[in-house]
C-alpha cells in the first residue's frame, strides 16, 4: 500500500514538472500581442503641416541618401525655373552621358519634343529619371543644380546638399527628413506640384517620337495598379524611394478633415514583395489618431482685448477682436495651463479707424512652442474729433515732466528777479 502511495506522489510530482515546463515554453514562444508593430525605419518624422507641431520623430537630423526623393525638389525647381510649363523641351545627346538608365524612366529618345509640365509629371509620378536630366540640362545642368540648392535653402533645409536631380548616390548629396519636410512642404504650396504630388495616374500625349503613354502611379499609397495591398484614400500625396533592401523610404500627405500631417520615413527595409515602408507610415498614422487632436484656441473674431483712441468722437474705447481661427493639433493629455496668449497692440492709435483694420496680433503658445498667431482688426469704425485730440494732446503737455519742470524754472527765475528787484528799492 505504501509502495502504491509512493509511485502515485512520484506521478503527480512528473506531472506537474511537466505542467510547468509546458507553461514556460508556451509563454517564450507566445506570439506578439495582435495590432502590435514595430517600426522598421530607422528615421521617422511626423509634423501637422498648419502648426509645424511635431507629432513624433526618431533621428529626424540624420542625414541620408535621399534616392527619389530628390524628385520633389527637382520638381519645384523645374516649375519656378520654367515659369511658362508649356514650353517645348529637346531631347539632346550628351543629357544622359552619366546617367544609368534603370526603371523610373518613360523612355524618352533623342530628339524627342515635349512640355516641361509632361516631363515634371513624368518624373514626379513615375520617378523618371531620364525626365530629371532633361529638365535640368535644358536649363543649364549646373544653374539648375545651384538653383536647387537655392529652393532648398529658401525652404528653411540647412543640413541639405543636392549635387544631381534624380537622387544618384553621391557623398555629396544628402539631407534629413527635416529639411525634407520643409522642402515638401514649400513645394506643395504649388498648386500644380500638389496636383501632381497627389495623382493616381497621368496621360501624356503623343509625340514626335512616341505615342501616348499612360502613366500610373508607382506610390502604392496613392494608385492600386501595380498592388491593393497599400492603397491609402486619405493620403493625398505621396513620393517613395528605394536605395537597398536596407534603405528605402516615404513622404507621405496624411488628409484629415481638419488638417494635413506631413509623415516622413527613411532607413527602413525592403521582404520582396513587402516594403516596410508603407507599414511604417500606417503606423505613423495610428499613432496621430490615437495620442492627438485638432483643438481650436481662438474662434475668427473672437474678442480680444480693447484699447484707449484718445481722438476718437464719442466713445474711446475700442474692440479689438481676432481676425481668423487659431488651432493647433496637442497631445490628447496636454497640459492646459501651459496655453498663453500674447496680445500685441499696436502704438499709437489714433483716429479715424475703419471696421476690420489691423491693429496689432494675437500669439498663442504651448509652453515655448508657439501654436499660431492671428491679426488683431477694429471691432467698428472710429470717427476722430479735432477739439478732443487738442485737449488730449493739451493733457499730455501739461501733465508732462518736462513742462512742470518748465514751470518751475520759471517761478524760481521769476522769483530770483523780484528779489534782486527788492534789493534794489532797498538801497
Amino acid at each position: 500500500m505504501k509502495k502504491i502511495a509512493l509511485l502515485l506522489l512520484v506521478f503527480l510530482y512528473t506531472l506537474s514538472l511537466f505542467s510547468v515546463c509546458m507553461c514556460a515554453l508556451a509563454e517564450e514562444t507566445q506570439p506578439p500581442e495582435p495590432g502590435i508593430y514595430s517600426p522598421h525605419a530607422k528615421y521617422m518624422l511626423m509634423v501637422d503641416v498648419q502648426s509645424d507641431t511635431v507629432m513624433y520623430e526618431a533621428n529626424a537630423d540624420a542625414t541620408f541618401s535621399p534616392g527619389g526623393l530628390t524628385k520633389i525638389l527637382t520638381a519645384i525647381t523645374a516649375i519656378e525655373n520654367y515659369g511658362d510649363l508649356s514650353k517645348k523641351i529637346t531631347v539632346k545627346k550628351g543629357y544622359y552621358e552619366k546617367y544609368n538608365y534603370k526603371d523610373g524612366n518613360i523612355g524618352l529618345k533623342y530628339d524627342e519634343v515635349m512640355s516641361a509640365k509632361n516631363m515634371i509629371e513624368g518624373l514626379l509620378l513615375y520617378d523618371a529619371g531620364d525626365c530629371a536630366y532633361a529638365l535640368a540640362h535644358n536649363i543649364g545642368y549646373k544653374k539648375f543644380i545651384k538653383s536647387m540648392n537655392d529652393i532648398a535653402k529658401k525652404a528653411g533645409a540647412t543640413n541639405s546638399a543636392f549635387s544631381n536631380p534624380d537622387g544618384c548616390e553621391d557623398d555629396n548629396h544628402k539631407t534629413t527628413l527635416r529639411d525634407m519636410y520643409l522642402i515638401t512642404k514649400y513645394a506643395m504650396q504649388n498648386e500644380f506640384f500638389s496636383e501632381v504630388f497627389g495623382a493616381d495616374r497621368i496621360e501624356i500625349g503623343a509625340t514626335n517620337k512616341s505615342d501616348i503613354r499612360i502613366l500610373f502611379n508607382k506610390n502604392q499609397f496613392l494608385s492600386n495598379y501595380y498592388s491593393l495591398d497599400n492603397f491609402n484614400p486619405n493620403i493625398n500625396g505621396a513620393k517613395s524611394y528605394t536605395n537597398s533592401n536596407e534603405d528605402c523610404g516615404i513622404v507621405a500627405n496624411y488628409k484629415t478633415p481638419s488638417n494635413d500631417i506631413l509623415i516622413l520615413c527613411a532607413k527602413s527595409d525592403i521582404e520582396s514583395p513587402i516594403v516596410y515602408a508603407y507599414d511604417d507610415v500606417e503606423y505613423l498614422i495610428k499613432y496621430a489618431t490615437e495620442n492627438y487632436s485638432k483643438h481650436t484656441l481662438l474662434a475668427a473674431e473672437e474678442f480680444v482685448s480693447e484699447v484707449n483712441v484718445p481722438n476718437a468722437k464719442g466713445k474711446k474705447r475700442l474692440l479689438l477682436v481676432n481676425e481668423k481661427e487659431i488651432r493647433t493639433v496637442l497631445e490628447n493629455n496636454h497640459d492646459a495651463s501651459k496655453l498663453q496668449t500674447k496680445t500685441i497692440v499696436n502704438e499709437k492709435i489714433r483716429a479715424p479707424i475703419k471696421k476690420g483694420d489691423v491693429l496689432g496680433k494675437t500669439e498663442i503658445y504651448y509652453g515655448d512652442k508657439k501654436c499660431g498667431s492671428s491679426n488683431l482688426l477694429a471691432y467698428s469704425d472710429v470717427e476722430s474729433s479735432f477739439f478732443v485730440y487738442m485737449g488730449y494732446i493739451g493733457g499730455i503737455i501739461f501733465g508732462s515732466f518736462y513742462f512742470k519742470l518748465i514751470i518751475i524754472a520759471f517761478i524760481a527765475v521769476f522769483a530770483i528777479r523780484a528779489i534782486n528787484i527788492n534789493k534794489g528799492k532797498r538801497k
